[in-house]
């Protein structure tokens, strides 16, 4: 718990919450001792928060032109605010028109809507009363120097420390790829995986996004800067990180078989948990110290549970007679080893790298690093494809109009205290998706009430202004560190932060405390009407496509991991992409599957099958992920005709899967034919491999001569990956097809 609260001390956001409320309350101190009885140091403020929205991390081009853009759009819509307020009607077509342009924005991916929220919270600050006697440009120019001023000081911190983004990236993922190990090494004796299986899922789509904003800043430096020690540093750890989670998704094991090999022997299997859990915990280490030069070597530790394994495999072997299926499993069992030992080399490489004992010249470079770096589409192609009903932006963009138009009208009526905490809340709570949008109302409105209630009993006891000054310092500090990290603590000291602001210049706290929380319950109800009844985009109308890219992502996969077999020499790029596109993919169809779980039942299509869908395809991919990894690996033999008809066989199943959902028949007929040929001709090299230990041993050779060791557990691992793999690509034909016919 300590070395977690150091940690998040040291996190990118912890440093900008600090950045952002010493220089909120400096600029606004300064502004009301320059400029008294003005707006100034109000709007200087405003200039800060809006600039500090749209600072989303990446390489240092992207984040500035960010900022930049964000605080364009934030002063030209706080002034068409401000110009048109008098006018109602005026006033209502300049806000739907700035909301709709702002949020539509949002099209061209997270740090876009980061930089459109920027212009839709000046829309709401426009409301904020000013000195009427104040020139509107004078406002407009003050926002500007407090953006200006969070920019200057923003780069002097990054170029004082211009390691904490990725650092902090790098720590996240080390962690994440941690808990995903100790998971794994939950499965082989749980007699209840579901849960467990939900975990590694839900895990895996968290590590995928790690790994994506990783791509962004890692590789690029990388691209520019190939002589930088430090970044070639960073790169090589991030390389090794996806390999750890390839390796441990690609551990070879059918639960179920497991289960049924090893009932009376699960003691065998429990170095191998111990080894995942022990694996799971230096990573952790290694995660606290990635900014500390004195490393321990832990990595002996392993070795010597690795060790153990090894003896665990022995004394099975001699326990039993010895038939076939003892040898199976004890292939089976060594094939495990070697991936277990693959971890351990990769976490060798980790610690060596980070205790500056690993030599950064002699490492591989990547290949063509700019590739594996999903690069958006700026072009404005994209909001015209977009521009229809069909589209998820441009519902939500719409709707958001009309919610914020509601509030805006609801709060004029009625008469609110402050109604554009009404239009905050909407544009705050609001998303494209109703799961997430009843997720974080739920959130907001607990937050409300417990920074309320804490609120009130500090007021209620002392009034004290200094403390109340304390108080609105590390609110703000805590509001934008878990902004986007924890909304529901950001929403607690948001609301402590507002109600002590107003304690400082207010009579009436009390008042403001139960104006904040009747806007919140309002512009809450709103964003939840808003998102059921105007335009909803269900999940449900998606998941077609989302399963159809993960099928497709599949396929994919498998065609490079067999060239890679076939071709040997092949350069491992297409593999390697083909490899992250498929994890995405699955990440994607998941986060998918978890959203409509969140919708109401009404408008869930199918979950049971979606989930066993969800998971026969990670299944696959684990099979595949086996496969792919063991032929990088190691030294083979040469693929046979028959080899390249079994896979052909599985893509064709796959690809069958793609045209039922599509309601497109296809014939399987000379597919599953290969299959049986090439299944029998594999099985067949390994009877005779068997055949040919089986006369060694009967000779008096006891150990197995290295060569036929080899090619026996080459065969053992392909041919059992194979039958996986067709098996499983069956049973998920037969769920998509009755997955497609009843949704």
């Amino acid at each position: 718990m300590k070395q977690e609260l150091l940690l998040f001390l040291k996190t990118y956001d912890f440093r900008k919450g600090i950045l952002f409320a010493t220089l909120g309350f400096l600029l606004v101190a300064i502004g009301f001792t320059l400029f008294p009885n003005t707006p100034f140091g109000i709007t200087l403020g405003m200039g800060i928060l809006l600039s500090a929205i749209s600072d989303v991390p990446g390489t240092k081009k992207h984040t500035y032109i960010g900022i930049l853009t964000g605080i364009g759009l934030a002063i030209v819509s706080f002034c068409s605010v401000h110009l048109t307020k008098h006018n109602p009607w005026l006033l209502g077509t300049v806000i739907s028109i700035l909301i709709f342009t702002n949020s539509y924005i949002c099209v061209y991916g997270l740090r876009a809507s980061m930089v459109s929220f920027s212009g839709l919270l000046a829309i709401a600050l426009g409301f904020v009363p000013l000195s009427p006697e104040i020139e509107l440009y004078k406002s407009a120019f003050f926002i500007l120097i407090g953006s200006g001023v969070y920019i200057s000081v923003s780069f002097i911190i990054n170029l004082i420390s211009p390691k904490q983004i990725g650092e902090q990236l790098l720590v996240e993922c080390m962690q994440l790829t941690a808990s995903y190990l100790k998971t794994r090494a939950s499965l082989p004796l749980s007699n209840n995986r579901d849960p467990l299986l939900k975990k590694l899922l839900t895990l895996q789509i968290r590590i995928n996004e790690k790994h994506e904003s990783l791509r962004a800043i890692v590789l690029r430096q990388q691209s520019k800067v190939m002589g930088s020690g430090y970044h070639r540093r960073q790169l090589l750890i991030f390389i090794e990180l996806v390999d750890i989670l390839e390796l441990a998704l690609a551990t070879p094991i059918n639960y179920k078989d497991i289960d049924k090999r090893f009932k009376d022997h699960s003691e065998v299997l429990q170095p191998f948990g111990t080894l995942l859990n022990t694996s799971s915990e230096l990573l952790v280490d290694l995660s606290f110290k990635i900014s500390n030069k004195k490393i321990s070597h832990k990595t002996s530790e392993l070795r010597a549970i690795l060790s153990k394994i090894h003896e665990a495999i022995e004394n099975y072997k001699q326990t039993l007679e010895a038939t076939k299926e003892r040898r199976d499993n004890v292939i089976l069992l060594r094939n495990l080893a070697d991936y277990e030992e693959q971890q351990i080399q990769k976490l060798e490489t980790i610690e060596s790298i980070l205790s500056n004992d690993f030599n950064l010249h002699e490492a591989e470079d990547p290949d063509q690093p700019t590739k594996f770096i999903t690069n958006q589409d700026y072009s404005l192609r994209a909001l015209r494809d977009n521009f229809n009903f069909k589209s998820v932006a441009f519902k939500h963009a719409l709707r958001l109009m009309l919610c914020v138009i509601t509030g805006f009208v609801i709060g004029t009526v009625f008469e609110f205290q402050n109604a554009y905490w009404i239009i905050i809340t909407i544009l705050v709570i609001m998303r494209p998706n109703y799961g997430i949008t009843k997720q974080r109302t739920f959130q907001r409105i607990i937050g409300t009430f417990i920074g309320a209630l804490f609120s009130y009993l500090i007021i209620y006891s002392t009034p004290n202004i200094y403390l109340y000054a304390v108080i609105t310092f590390i609110a703000m500090i805590f509001a934008f560190a878990y902004i986007q990290r924890d909304y529901l603590k950001a929403a607690i000291a948001i609301t402590v932060n507002i109600i002590f602001v107003f304690a400082m210049v207010s009579d009436d706290a009390f008042g403001i405390i139960n104006s904040r929380i009747i806007d919140t319950i309002v512009g809450s109800l709103l964003a939840v009407i808003f998102n059921y009844f105007f335009y909803p985009a269900w999940e449900s109308s998606n998941l077609h496509r989302v399963l159809q890219g993960s099928l497709k992502a599949n396929q994919k996969y498998l065609k490079e991991i067999a060239s890679i077999y076939v071709n040997k020499k092949q350069p491992i790029t297409k593999y390697k992409l083909s490899r992250k596109t498929a994890f995405m993919q699955l990440g994607n169809l998941h986060a998918a599957f978890q959203r409509m779980s969140q919708e109401p039942k009404s408008k869930q299509v199918k979950t049971k099958q979606l989930y066993d869908i969800i998971i026969i395809q990670h299944t696959f991919l684990s099979a595949a992920a086996a496969l792919g990894t063991y032929i990088q690996s190691h030294k083979t033999t040469e693929a046979s005709d028959y080899f390249e008809d079994y896979i052909n066989a599985i893509i064709n199943i796959l690809e069958a899967c793609v045209m039922g959902l599509n309601k497109q028949e296809t014939q399987l007929d000379e597919a599953l034919e290969n299959i049986k040929k090439a299944d029998t001709y594999l099985s067949d090299i390994y009877n005779k491999l068997f055949s040919q230990r089986e006369k060694e041993f009967l000779q008096g050779q006891v150990t197995i001569s290295e060569s036929l060791r080899e090619n026996l557990k080459e065969i053992k691992l392909v041919y059992d990956q194979l039958k996986y793999l067709y098996k499983l690509s069956v049973k998920l034909e037969k769920q998509v097809i009755i997955f497609s016919n009843q949704s």
